[in-house]
Order: C-alpha cells, then sequence, then structure tokens
C-alpha cells in the first residue's frame, strides 16, 4: 500500500479487505513528508489492533542530507 501519506485512512475505510488479509505491505513513514499524515507509530497501532504484527522492512529511503530513514516498505503479517 502507497497512498501517499493516506495509509490511515484506507485501513479505516478498507476493514472488510483487511479482515481477509494474511499480510500487509505497506510504505511507512518516520519523518511527515505529507501534512497531517500518521507516521510509523500510528500504523503500527492501528494494524496491531486489527490483528497484525510488524516483521519487519523490506526497503528503506534515507535522507541524503543527515543519512536517517525517512520511509519504509513495512510488512505486517496476521497474528494466528
Amino acid at each position: 500500500m502507497d497512498v501517499q501519506g493516506f495509509e490511515d485512512k484506507v485501513i479505516k475505510g478498507g476493514c472488510r479487505t483487511i479482515a481477509q488479509s494474511k499480510i500487509i505491505i505497506t510504505e511507512v513513514e518516520f519523518h511527515e513528508l505529507y501534512e497531517g499524515q500518521v507516521l510509523f507509530d500510528g500504523i503500527y497501532d492501528q494494524l496491531g489492533k486489527l490483528g497484525f504484527s510488524f516483521k519487519g522492512i523490506i526497503s528503506t529511503s534515507l535522507n541524503p542530507n543527515d543519512g536517517l530513514p525517512l520511509f519504509a516498505d513495512a510488512v505486517f503479517i496476521r497474528q494466528s
């Protein structure tokens, strides 16, 4: 899921689809790139409440100025 800062809204609006999913791969930001967006911690909490656990990062994009992570593709798997 890569929806330019609207990940939290897609999760809220896609509950039926998410309820049928076993794995979610979504872009998460660590610093605000889009005004008012929910960052990693919020997505982590939101998906955790839906029964998913964070399993890791597939890829990360770093800030060229300081080398810190800007955003990444995160993997969440439904807990059994």
